[in-house]
């Protein structure tokens, strides 16, 4: 009989994947479940990666990216946020999630503590976890956006806290956190000797204005900033994001990112390079219509009933189930069996998310507005489903 590996105790499969794999069959389902774009990765990055590929840009490169990519990433920074990186001082990563997964490689150790806000993206308790390591939860709430006050922060600091995580624009909730939050972060982890990690996955899909923590890195080297190309580019497949930072613990990262992935692939760098140093008008035509998108489906939504905060970036949506349902796994289910739309239970976030539920808005305008019609036709039906006592034990596929 197969017994487990010792480091599978820690981690559970994402509940987002377990949804999307349950419904994707179905093809009568409105799936607004997966963060990914449809979009597809435009033309001049295409053609870049193939043109490497015709070069014979097929062989390894260094694990942590070709000089050329992490020049350009350099660039990006000095350009949007004034923040001054050497290409040495950057790591090319598998994706934001790879850069997170390297970086908590080589700061943890057993019993550390690294402060998550809750609700959270699904992975970094996990990763946390894997490394025998304590996450920490502050609990954002519904009526403060899900921002935690600085003051919350500093109340879980201890002498064995290594790092806080912080996802702006934020997934699920949609949120952006304001300058004056992370000019104070910032200052904190100076005083604490901490760690910050922004994942700015999202930083093109920020509504008004994107604050990165890089923006105070040049006096702080305690700030890393992870982001890729996978929202901002429609990459979501070529897995190339980066980390950021001028503490010393990048060549560690870069360490840790040879043992993950010896090399990453090679011609989807070129295509990054094409990302990063070409024409960025597709960024802001994808932005304005995710923008659009999910106005859209907010105003649709508030004028159901359901309670839910203004959004202000990336393409999620994290309405309250209150006045609607019981619970967000209840009204997950009713929707899925009465309204055919698949959308992720707050739950699966976090406890902060439990009386919330995730839209995805990464789709398109016509089945947005198919989803919608069919909720608000079957709205009575729905909220007199969720209040039968167990109605999430029914399967629903």
């Amino acid at each position: 009989m197969h017994e487990e590996s010792f480091y599978f105790s820690f981690i559970k499969p994402s509940p987002i994947r377990e949804v999307f794999n349950r419904i994707s069959k179905d093809k009568s389902i409105i799936n607004l479940t997966l963060g990914d774009p449809d979009f597809d990765t435009p033309k001049h990055i295409v053609d870049a990666a193939i043109e490497a590929l015709k070069k014979g840009e097929t062989h390894y490169t260094t694990s942590y990216g070709i000089h050329e990519l992490r020049k350009a990433i350099a660039k990006r920074y000095e350009r949007l946020y004034k923040a001054t990186f050497d290409p040495e001082e950057i790591c090319v990563s598998q994706g934001s999630s790879g850069g997170i997964f390297t970086t908590l490689f080589s700061i943890l150790k057993p019993e550390d503590e690294v402060v998550i806000i809750n609700p959270y993206y699904v992975m970094y308790p996990s990763y946390v976890r894997i490394f025998r390591a304590k996450p920490v939860f502050v609990e954002g709430k519904f009526e403060n956006k899900f921002k935690p006050d600085i003051a919350e922060i500093e109340e879980v600091l201890t002498n064995k806290t290594k790092a806080v995580i912080v996802i702006s624009p934020n997934n699920p909730t949609g949120g952006v956190y304001s300058e004056r939050w992370f000019k104070a972060i910032s200052d904190l982890s100076q005083d604490g000797h901490f760690f910050v990690l922004h994942d700015e996955v999202y930083e093109s899909l920020a509504f008004e204005k994107h604050y990165s923590i890089s923006q105070w890195a040049n006096d702080n080297d305690h700030l890393i900033s992870m982001s890729s190309c996978s929202k901002t580019y429609a990459m979501t497949g070529w897995r190339i994001g980066w980390v950021a930072t001028h503490n010393p613990l990048i060549d560690t990262i870069k360490i840790a990112q040879n043992y993950v992935n010896l090399s990453l692939n090679t011609f989807a760098q070129y295509g990054a390079i094409a990302a990063l140093n070409g024409s960025q008008k597709s960024v802001e035509t994808m932005k304005n219509a995710y923008k659009q998108r999910v106005n859209y489906t907010y105003k649709r939504l508030k004028d159901m009933g359901f309670t839910i905060n203004e959004p202000e970036g990336a393409f999620y949506l994290f309405p309250s189930v209150k006045n609607i349902a019981k619970s967000c796994i209840d009204l997950t289910y009713a929707l899925l069996n009465i309204a055919k739309v698949g959308v992720i239970p707050g739950s699966a976030f976090g406890s902060a998310g439990a009386n919330n539920f995730r839209i995805s808005c990464a789709t398109s305008m016509e089945l947005l507005e198919e989803g919608m019609n069919r909720i608000e036709e079957n709205l009575d039906k729905i909220m007199k489903a969720c209040s039968v006592k167990n109605l999430s034990r029914i399967d629903f596929i």
